[in-house]
């Protein structure tokens, strides 16, 4: 009766020790693969919020004459006295650059200032995303381009709308909304790539260092 009542052993120093063994090497398993479920989720929010600026200028160039959106430059930030403005507001010079996307021309298309910014980004400067530069041309106006015409492109499926540009002046992330192939160069924030919208609608993840252009020091060429 005696050896009943006696109370029952803990865990001995060694158990405590295999269990808490197979606890870490359970969780250097787990670890790695939420990491990358994690990952994976960023860059299909990202894909999504390319998808929807892609679908926004399709929805503006039916009301703006088959005319493409225009952006201004580093050169001179949002061009807030011209009366012009661009894709995405351009707020401020900086490292990193501001930008308010609801003052820009495609906002009235988009669903939300969410829709610019992409998970990964942490530059928090309210855009991740750079239009294709040689979608558009020149102007009176310093730093704006205004947009070229869609009747233009010789092939839309193969002509980026959309990436996810990477200045090294702005922590990794796009600073100035416009990307041209001569000075800029795209993230790989996503896996070593990024995400990229097409004229056509379509959208396609590359590795940074695949994406090379025809005539980079010549003509405007639009094609990857």
């Amino acid at each position: 009766m005696a050896a009943a009542c006696q109370s029952r052993k803990g865990f001995t120093l060694i158990e405590l020790l295999v269990v808490i063994a197979i606890i870490a090497i359970l969780a250097s398993l787990l670890l790695p693969a939420l990491s990358r479920a994690k990952e994976t989720a960023q860059k299909g929010r990202c894909a999504s919020n390319i998808r929807q600026l892609t679908l926004a200028t399709t929805l503006y160039l039916t009301d703006f004459e088959d005319k493409f959106p225009g952006v201004y430059d580093a050169t001179v930030g949002s061009g807030r006295d011209s009366g012009t403005n661009g894709w995405i507001f351009f707020a401020q010079l900086g490292k990193p650059a501001r930008f308010d996307p609801r003052r820009g021309t495609l906002f009235p298309y988009a669903s939300s200032p969410g829709v610019f910014i992409c998970p990964t980004d942490r530059a928090n400067s309210g855009n991740s995303y750079a239009i294709n530069a040689r979608l558009s041309h020149d102007t009176e106006i310093k730093g704006f381009h205004a947009g070229l015409s869609a009747t233009a492109l010789r092939s839309p499926a193969a002509t980026f709308l959309f990436l996810e540009e990477a200045a090294p002046d702005a922590l990794g992330s796009t600073n100035d909304s416009y990307f041209d192939p001569r000075n800029d160069r795209a993230t790989g924030r996503h896996g070593a790539g990024g995400n990229f919208g097409f004229c056509d609608g379509h959208l396609q993840w590359y590795r940074t260092n695949l994406i090379k252009f025809p005539d980079q020091d010549g003509a405007a060429r639009y094609e990857i």
